[in-house]
């Protein structure tokens, strides 16, 4: 029997058509699916008073993203029994001129951090004035940092507040886990290049929390309290960096101000939240925003408040080959 063209066309229309549709389909499903990414955020929860919460569900929280509502997929609460989600604490500890009077009760602090940590928990000291500088590498070791605080020298220099916790978060980032940079200062950044916008920024991409320590309010040789004032911009900005990263900020004024800020630095470390939600994959230059809420009444709930697609590696040059 002979066929004419249009006679093909159309048992081809026909009969094999309908058997590509589920194939463009499923390409279509593999794509959504590849172009997926899950999200992590650390949380923490605290009542009226500001004491942690340990006992906060999955279904008490709501999560939405640039508006939109999303399915919590993972949630637990970090345990310092807790195996599963490692932790890198990176101390930053200003060391320009007026700091020195200041280093007994930032290594109390730093002290205070490293024995929250487990055996796998890993650590790396760096001190800054106009620039970063590493004092130890990445260890397991708290000896090893515990020596290198008792050896803080204060420098006679100007204070980068912002760019060395920048370059503090680029040395970390890739990092398994948990990561938290621990921030000393008695200083207003007079140096970086950086805003305290930029920092929030770029740390939320790499999902770093920030605990901060601001202690020009500190003053030893008038019996520990401070003459600093609370209307200092340099409270803001150390603020909105703690706060923006899911991190907390103490301005301790006395010692017992500084013992209750050790408590809380304590309970910061020790009672995270781990959760994770599924979500289209961040474009080039996208920033979205993260909104959480408890439907238990007086919590307050700290996390990144943002995050947008991670930096990339800055390119390096090749030298020419010599001959």
């Amino acid at each position: 029997m002979k066929l004419h063209r249009g006679s093909v066309t159309l048992f081809l229309l026909t009969f094999l058509l309908p058997l590509c549709i589920p194939l463009f389909a499923a390409d279509k499903k593999l794509q959504e699916q590849v172009n997926v990414d899950l999200i992590n955020v650390y949380l923490t929860a605290t009542d009226k008073k500001g004491n942690f919460i340990d006992d906060l569900k999955p279904e008490e929280l709501l999560i939405k993203e640039d508006g939109k509502q999303q399915e919590i997929t993972n949630f637990s609460k970090i345990t310092s029994e807790d195996s599963t989600i490692s932790l890198t604490v990176a101390f930053l500890i200003d060391t320009s001129g007026s700091m020195e009077a200041h280093f007994p009760v930032a290594s109390r602090a730093a002290n205070t951090v490293l024995q929250q940590l487990r055996p796998q928990d890993r650590m790396q000291l760096f001190a800054f004035d106009q620039t970063l500088r590493q004092l130890t590498p990445f260890t397991t070791n708290e000896p090893e940092v515990e020596q290198a605080l008792a050896q803080l020298k204060a420098q006679n220099a100007a204070t980068a507040i912002y760019d060395s916790t920048c370059e503090a978060a680029e040395k970390i980032r890739d990092q398994q886990g948990r990561q938290i940079i621990v921030l000393i200062t008695d200083g207003e950044d007079n140096k970086s290049l950086k805003s305290s916008d930029e920092t929030a920024r770029l740390l939320n991409s790499m999902n770093i929390t920030v605990l901060a320590i601001g202690l020009w309010s500190w003053r030893p040789a008038f019996g520990g309290f401070g003459m600093g004032g609370n209307d200092s911009p340099r409270r803001g900005d150390l603020n909105f960096i703690a706060e923006n990263t899911g991190g907390y900020v103490f301005f301790p004024e006395s010692a017992t101000q500084a013992d209750e800020m050790l408590n809380k630095l304590r309970s910061a470390i020790t009672n995270q939240y781990f959760l994770a939600y599924r979500t289209p994959t961040i474009s080039k230059n996208e920033t979205r925003k993260i909104e959480i809420s408890c439907k238990r009444k007086g919590v307050k709930l700290r996390y990144r408040r943002s995050y947008s697609a991670a930096p990339e590696e800055p390119e390096t040059e090749t030298p020419p080959s010599g001959g």
